[in-house]
């Protein structure tokens, strides 16, 4: 009898553990949710591979996909990536590897020449454009401009202001209610409008 009820057991035990693991792999299968330290690689077009914005370093990755859109959420010390161009912020949501919304100590960098701060950043990975909003600082070449919200092709390296701007150098500080910052390898002009 002692036999018999130790095989019992141990069959018992083993559909338990079966089906425990069943359960689980249900669990995890159904949820839209997946949470990751690294970002796993996906499937795209050759499009979408060229104006990919990539992830390269977050202290918390999230991934949700719903339906048609992947949306993918990080926060702390968050590094992301495209081209040549380099942002920096304590948190990001990124919807279909492009569009970017990036809050808290944004930093972006082009080449070695230029460095927009502000406090939070709209950004178009496909047209390359981005919107900054809140204490913007466009650092180029010795050459400051500071204004509550820019618009900046990166493709162009064109700035845009419509709400006041100081600009300052070594020795001389202009003020403009509007007008567009250009960005060239030598030098920087400044069209006040």
């Amino acid at each position: 009898m002692q036999v018999c009820n130790s095989s019992v057991l141990r069959i018992l035990h083993k559909n338990i553990f079966y089906l425990f693991a069943l359960v689980v792999v249900l669990c995890v299968g159904n949820t839209t949710q997946t949470v990751a330290q690294s970002p796993s690689p996906s499937v795209t077009s050759l499009k979408d591979t060229v104006s990919r914005v990539k992830i390269d370093y977050a202290d918390e990755f999230i991934v949700l996909q719903q339906r048609d859109t992947l949306v993918q959420k990080l926060a702390g010390s968050v590094e992301l990536s495209q081209d040549s161009i380099f942002m920096y912020c304590d948190s990001a949501t990124i919807t279909n590897n492009t569009q970017v919304l990036a809050q808290g100590h944004v930093i972006i960098q082009q080449g070695d020449s230029l460095s927009i701060f502000a406090d939070s950043v709209e950004y178009d990975g496909v047209l390359k454009l981005a919107t900054l909003f809140s204490e913007v600082v466009l650092n180029s070449k010795g050459q400051k401009l500071f204004t509550e919200q820019l618009n900046y092709d990166l493709q162009t390296k064109v700035a845009t202001y419509f709400t006041g701007a100081l600009l300052t150098n070594d020795t001389t500080q202009l003020t403009s209610k509007k007008g567009t910052f250009i960005h060239k390898p030598m030098r920087c002009f400044l069209r006040i409008v």
